[in-house]
C-alpha cells in the first residue's frame, strides 16, 4: 500500500533518481539541481510516495506570500507509473492546501509532457497566461477548493465567476485606484457587480439587512451578470452564494457610512475624466457605455462607490496594522518566473500592493463575521 510521509534528507538520493527520470533538458532548472532539494526538504516542502519502504513518487509543495500553494515538483518512478500515484499525491497537495487555507493549488507543466490534462482531470482549471523558462513553455493550472458553505470563500470564489463592467474602462492601469489595482481581487466582489442596494417598497425583498431591502430585481440583475446566465437556470446554491455576497456588500457600505466615509463631487468627476481620457473620441466612451448596456450617470455612481470602498479599505488597512514585511517581498519576488523577474526595486510597490491585498482579504473575513453578529438578517428566499 502507497503511504505519503515528509521527506528526510536519507530520501535525496532517490528523489534526485526520480526526477532525473523525467529528462528534463532544461539549462538552470534549480528543481533538479541537489543543493536545492537538500534546502527544501530541510524547508519540510518535500514529501515522498512510499510503498514498501520503497520511495516511488515525489512532490514538493511551497506556500508563498500569496497566498497560493505551489506544486513545484512532481514524478514517479518509471516502472510505478499508472497506478494512481500522480493523482494520489496531487489529492494529498490538495488536502495540504486545505489544511493550511490557502486561497489557491497551483501547478506548472511544461507543454512536451502533457501533464495538462492529468491536471484538468483532477479539477485544476487553465489559467490563460502561459509562462517560458529557458525557452520551453508552460501551462499554468489552478485548483480552488469549493466550499458548500455558501457565505465562505465569497471574497475570492464569487469575484472569478464575475466579469465586472466597470473594470472595462480602466484601460491603462497606471491612472486606476488602490482599490482597483492593488485590491481588485477584494474589491471586485463588493464594488463592481452593481450599485448599493437601496430600499424600494414597492418590490418585493429577497433579504432586508438592518432595515435595508435587497430586492428581487436587483438581487436578480446581479445573478444575470455574475453568473452569466438567466435567473431561472440559477440552482439553489449559486443564488444563495450571490445573495450571501450581496448580504456582505450592504454591511461593508453601511460600516463605512457610519463612519462617515463618503467621496465628493471632485473625486467622482476626477476619476471620470481619467476613464473619458483613455477614449480617443467621445463616441467610442459612448459606443463603450452601450454595450455594457450603462450610462454616465451609472457610471459615475460606480465610481462613487470604487472611492467610497477604496477609502474604507484605507482606513482598515491602518486599523489593523497590515503591512508587508521584508522578508514576504523577498519570498514573493524569490517566486516569480524567472522570465518575469526584474529587479526588485521597479516592482516593490505592486509586490507590497499584493501582499497588503491578500492579508486585507482575510481580515475582510472577520469583519464581515463582526457586521454579521451584529446585524438584523432576514432572508425570504
Amino acid at each position: 500500500m502507497v503511504g505519503i510521509r515528509k521527506a528526510l534528507q536519507k530520501d535525496r538520493k532517490n528523489i534526485l533518481k526520480i526526477i532525473g527520470a523525467l529528462r528534463l533538458d532544461v539549462p538552470g532548472f534549480i528543481w533538479a539541481d541537489e543543493e536545492f532539494v537538500k534546502s527544501q526538504i530541510k524547508k519540510g516542502e518535500y514529501f515522498v510516495a512510499e510503498d514498501r519502504n520503497q520511495v516511488v513518487g515525489v512532490i514538493s509543495l511551497r506556500k508563498k506570500a500569496d497566498n497560493i500553494m505551489y506544486i513545484e515538483t512532481l514524478a514517479v518512478a518509471e516502472k510505478f507509473r499508472g497506478r494512481g500515484i500522480g493523482t494520489k499525491l496531487v489529492e494529498f497537495a490538495k488536502s495540504a492546501a486545505k489544511e493550511q487555507k490557502v486561497q489557491a493549488l497551483r501547478a506548472y507543466a511544461f507543454y512536451e509532457y502533457e501533464t495538462g490534462d492529468f491536471y484538468k482531470k483532477l479539477g485544476f482549471s487553465l489559467l490563460k497566461k502561459r509562462g517560458v523558462y529557458s525557452n520551453r513553455k508552460f501551462y499554468r493550472l489552478e485548483y480552488t477548493e469549493q466550499k458548500n458553505d455558501p457565505s465562505a470563500g465569497a471574497l475570492t470564489e464569487l469575484s472569478r465567476m464575475s466579469s465586472g463592467w466597470l473594470a472595462n474602462f480602466w484601460r491603462k492601469p497606471a491612472i486606476a485606484s488602490f482599490a482597483i489595482v492593488a485590491l481588485a481581487s477584494v474589491v471586485a466582489a463588493f464594488i463592481i457587480f452593481g450599485s448599493p442596494v437601496l430600499p424600494f417598497a414597492s418590490q418585493k425583498a429577497v433579504a432586508v439587512v438592518n432595515g435595508e431591502k435587497i430586492t428581487k430585481d436587483v438581487f436578480d440583475s446581479r445573478l444575470e451578470r455574475m453568473l452569466q446566465t438567466e435567473p431561472a437556470q440559477v440552482n439553489t446554491v449559486q443564488a444563495r452564494q450571490v445573495l450571501d455576497l450581496m448580504i456582505n456588500e450592504v454591511l461593508l457600505f453601511q460600516d463605512a457610512n457610519q463612519r462617515g466615509v463618503a467621496a465628493d463631487e471632485a473625486e467622482v468627476e476626477n476619476q471620470f475624466g481619467q476613464i473619458l481620457a483613455q477614449f480617443p473620441t467621445e463616441e467610442e466612451f459612448e459606443q463603450a457605455l452601450s454595450q455594457e448596456e450603462t450610462s454616465r450617470q451609472e457610471l459615475k455612481k460606480e465610481i462613487e462607490k470604487m472611492v467610497i470602498f477604496d477609502k474604507y479599505f484605507g482606513i482598515l488597512i491602518q486599523e489593523r496594522s497590515i503591512v508587508a514585511e521584508e522578508q514576504e517581498v523577498k519570498d514573493f519576488y524569490e517566486g516569480l518566473p524567472a522570465q518575469e523577474t526584474q529587479e526588485l526595486t521597479e516592482v516593490r510597490e505592486q509586490i507590497e500592493q499584493s501582499i497588503i491585498s491578500q492579508k486585507l482579504q482575510v481580515e475582510l473575513q472577520e469583519v464581515i463575521a463582526e457586521l454579521r453578529a451584529k446585524a438584523k438578517i432576514e432572508i425570504f428566499i
